[in-house]
């Protein structure tokens, strides 16, 4: 894959996940079950250092 390709396919995989998080926290918000909160919170903490590592692979492929 070009290096055009891989910055284009780090942008598509952040914008999922950023939509998943919005779910997840939509979710979260609207749940009155604190296990159901808590369960949601860490998906949510696991996305975000997910689409960290990808934003640092994206500025390393990037000039």
């Amino acid at each position: 894959m070009t290096p055009d390709g891989q910055i284009a396919e780090l942008q598509r995989r952040i914008a999922e996940i950023d939509a998943q998080i919005a779910q997840l926290q939509t979710a979260h918000d609207e749940s009155v079950d604190f296990s159901e909160r808590g369960r949601l919170e860490a998906q949510i903490a696991s996305l975000v250092q997910t689409r960290q590592t990808l934003e640092n692979a994206l500025s390393n492929l990037q000039p």
